[in-house]
C-alpha cells in the first residue's frame, strides 16, 4: 500500500528538489506552489515565511538522516567495525537520499540557520553524540568533546561523498574506503 503524505510534507519534499537544484535563491513560493500542486495560501498556512520554512527542510533531513545512521549506532559491534558501519550508513544516506544530502551540505553552512534551529535539530545529534562521547570516555577517540568528534565526522564524511558523488567515474569501493580509513585515523587517540 502506498503511503499518503500530507500537503505540508509534500511542499517540504518540492522545495527539497526546488533548493538543490537552484540553491535557495531558486524556489519561488509561485513556482513551489505549482510544482507541488498546491495554493500559494497552503504553503502559508503551514509555513508563515519562507525562512520558517527553510528550517522545516532542515529539520526533516536531519531526522531522515538519524534514522539512517540509527541501525549502525545501535550495532554490537565496537572500534573500527562500529565505525565502519557507522560510515557506510552516512556514505548510504548521501547516495541514496542525494537530494537530501545536497540541502543539508547547502544549509548547514549557510547565515539561513539560527541558534534555534540548531537547538532543535540537536535531539537528532544526540545519538552520534552519545556515540563519540562514549568513544571518547573509553579512550576509543582521541580526547576531545563529543561535539568536536562528530564536528570532524561531519566535516570529513560530507566533504567525501561531495567529492564521490561528483566525480567522473563512479565512486569504487576503494575510494570510500580510503575517506573512511583517513576519518578514523583522525578519529583515533
Amino acid at each position: 500500500m502506498k503511503k499518503t503524505i500530507s500537503r505540508r510534507e509534500k511542499v517540504l519534499r518540492t522545495a527539497l528538489q526546488l533548493v538543490a537544484s537552484g540553491g535557495f535563491q531558486g524556489a519561488p513560493i509561485a513556482e513551489l506552489a505549482a510544482k507541488s500542486k498546491v495554493a500559494v495560501g497552503t504553503i502559508y498556512h503551514h509555513f508563515s515565511n519562507k525562512d520558517e520554512m527553510v528550517a522545516a527542510m532542515y529539520l526533516l533531513c536531519k531526522e531522515n538522516l538519524a534514522e539512517a545512521l540509527a541501525g549502525a549506532l545501535e550495532e554490537k559491534a565496537t572500534g573500527n567495525k562500529k565505525f565502519e558501519k557507522v560510515w557506510s550508513a552516512f556514505m548510504e544516506f548521501a547516495s541514496k537520499s542525494a537530494v537530501e544530502f545536497s540541502f543539508l551540505d547547502q544549509y548547514k553552512s549557510s547565515p539561513l540557520i539560527t541558534a534555534a534551529v540548531s537547538k532543535s535539530a540537536d535531539k537528532f545529534d544526540a545519538p552520534i553524540l552519545k556515540y563519540f562521547a562514549e568513544g571518547a570516555k573509553s579512550k576509543e577517540f582521541a580526547k576531545a568533546d563529543a561535539s568536536q568528534l562528530l564536528e570532524f565526522f561531519y566535516a570529513n564524511a560530507f566533504n567525501a561523498a561531495r567529492v564521490l558523488s561528483r566525480g567522473k567515474k563512479k565512486a569504487s569501493t576503494k575510494d570510500v574506503e580510503i575517506y573512511r580509513d583517513l576519518t578514523w585515523s583522525g578519529l583515533k587517540k
